[in-house]
């Protein structure tokens, strides 16, 4: 990792990046994995969480942004996920 002001904002911004997919990557196992972890309920409580970040930070605010494209982000990663398993099924 560089020392400088550029570098560490670089690393920081590929350790948020890594964070997310490796996020990601977790949910998703859970989902198809555990049958009592329901997608629907899971993105209810991202929707929560956004609504309450945006009313206590303000829709403009960065935080507020970037986690509601980490939600729609999710959405749609379980959503095609869901539609590529039913065909996958279908297929069969």
């Amino acid at each position: 990792m560089d020392g400088s002001v550029e570098g560490r904002a670089d690393w920081a911004v590929a350790a948020i990046t890594a964070h997310c997919i490796m996020t990601e990557a977790l949910v998703h196992t859970i989902c198809f994995e555990l049958a009592d972890v329901s997608r629907t309920r899971l993105l209810k409580v991202l929707d929560i969480v956004y609504d309450q970040l945006e009313g206590g930070l303000g829709c403009d605010d960065r935080t507020v942004r970037a986690f509601g494209e980490q939600r729609d982000s999710m959405r749609s990663l379980l959503v095609s996920s869901v539609i590529q398993a039913e065909m996958g099924s279908a297929s069969e």
